[in-house]
């Protein structure tokens, strides 16, 4: 409870993106939920730590993971969160997330998302 579906045909749009979007109703923030499958997202839920965010337990990924998520995501909304991530955490592992990214980059076929990338950590302060 406290959550309402944030778009239609969600279950068909889940079905084909992996990713369900919700909206938690008190605080008006989006939430994605990764439906994990794949090798690497098996990886980055292994690598989450549990949390309970209103009653509802949660894994929450790494900074690191979720930079790496959005960059492979890319719609402008990603971008605006992957720079807040590096603003908000200095320390992120940036050689880390820029080998994972390439590698992704490489197998999606689509240089430009580590390049975005690149010039969202080349901003940062």
């Amino acid at each position: 409870d406290g959550f309402a579906i944030s778009r239609e045909n969600a279950l068909e749009f889940a079905a084909t993106s992996r990713v369900f979007l919700l909206t938690h109703l008190e605080s008006g923030y989006d939430v994605d939920i990764m439906l994990a499958s794949l090798p690497i997202e098996e990886e980055i839920v292994s690598r989450s730590c549990a949390k309970v965010v209103g009653g509802i337990p949660l894994r929450i990924p790494t900074p690191e993971d979720l930079v790496i998520m959005k960059s492979v995501a890319g719609r402008p909304i990603d971008r605006a969160d992957i720079e807040n991530v590096i603003d908000a955490h200095p320390e992120l592992d940036q050689a880390g997330v820029l080998e994972a990214v390439a590698t992704l980059a490489r197998a999606m076929n689509a240089p430009s998302v580590l390049e975005d990338l690149k010039q969202a950590f080349d901003r940062a302060p």
